[in-house]
C-alpha cells in the first residue's frame, strides 16, 4: 500500500512538473530565439529535477507532513537550478487559483485568531468572576458575623432590661 501511495505521489508530481513545463513553454519556439541546444539543456535540467524530486518523495515516510515534503521539493529545485524558475507565459488562471487557495488557507488562521481572542476574553471574565465571587464571599462572612453580633447584643440588652427590672422590683420590695 505504501508503494502504491508513493507511486501515486510520484505520478502526481511528474504530472505537475510536466504541466508546469508546458505552461511555461512559448507557443512558437522559433520566434523567441531559443535554439534546440537551449531546449535540450532545459529538458536535461527538468529530467534531473524530476529524478531529484522522485528520490526525495521515495525517501520520505508515509506520514510525512506536507510542509516537510514541500521544503524537500523546494531544496531539490534549488539544487537543480539555483534560483526558482519563473513562468512568463499567460498564467492568469494559476494566479487566481493561487489567490483562492491563499484565501482558503487564511480563513482557518483568522478563525484561530478569533477563537484565541475569545478564549483570552473568557479566561479574563472567569478570573474576574472568581475575584468577584471571593469578594462576595468575604462580604457574606462579614454580614453573618455582624448579624451574629447584633443578635447577641439584642439578647444581652433584653437580659440587662430583665435584670434591671428585677433589681428595681427588689428595691421596691425591701
Amino acid at each position: 500500500m505504501k508503494n502504491t501511495e508513493s507511486a501515486n505521489q510520484l505520478e502526481l508530481m511528474d504530472d505537475f512538473l510536466e504541466m508546469e513545463k508546458l505552461a511555461c513553454l512559448p507557443n512558437d519556439e522559433n520566434t523567441n530565439g531559443h535554439s534546440s541546444a537551449d531546449s535540450d539543456a532545459e529538458t536535461l535540467a527538468a529530467m534531473q529535477l524530476k529524478k531529484s524530486i522522485s528520490t526525495v518523495l521515495q525517501s520520505l515516510p508515509k506520514d510525512a507532513a506536507m510542509e516537510k515534503i514541500l521544503a524537500e521539493v523546494q531544496c531539490a529545485i534549488e539544487d537543480a537550478g539555483g534560483a526558482p524558475f519563473e513562468c512568463h507565459g499567460p498564467n492568469k488562471k494559476q494566479r487566481s487559483t493561487l489567490q483562492a487557495v491563499k484565501q482558503i488557507l487564511k480563513q482557518p488562521s483568522q478563525n484561530y485568531k478569533k477563537q484565541s481572542n475569545c478564549k483570552i476574553r473568557f479566561e479574563w471574565d472567569l478570573e474576574s468572576a472568581h475575584k468577584s465571587n471571593g469578594m462576595a464571599e468575604t462580604q457574606l462572612k462579614c454580614m453573618v458575623a455582624s448579624y451574629t453580633s447584633f443578635v447577641e447584643l439584642s439578647s444581652l440588652n433584653v437580659k440587662i432590661e430583665n435584670l434591671e427590672d428585677e433589681l428595681h422590683d427588689e428595691k421596691e420590695n425591701h
